[in-house]
């Protein structure tokens, strides 16, 4: 995220089962939670929001079931270092 000119604001939200962090360009803002059991969140796994001036403009879930989890990171650098994500 740094390279493409976001930083992190805020503080890292941890919980029993999930990890979230939140970065910021400009007005644009991309929301990540990491989360290993379904109590907290309904997919396990990654989650990506981009929102831009408070609305939600693109959501992907990377999810576990689907790979591991060296893996699941992989593929979410990937998106952002080939602009599938942020522009």
């Amino acid at each position: 995220m740094k390279t493409l000119g976001f930083r992190k604001i805020g503080k890292y939200e941890y919980g029993a089962t999930f990890d979230k962090a939140v970065y910021q360009r400009l007005e644009t803002e991309c929301h990540v939670t990491f989360s290993i059991h379904p109590s907290d969140y309904p997919l396990c796994g990654l989650h990506f929001e981009k929102r831009s001036p408070g609305k939600l403009t693109f959501e992907k879930q990377y999810l576990l079931e689907d790979c591991d989890l060296e893996s699941l990171f992989n593929t979410l650098a990937s998106d952002l270092e080939e602009g599938e994500i942020v522009p």
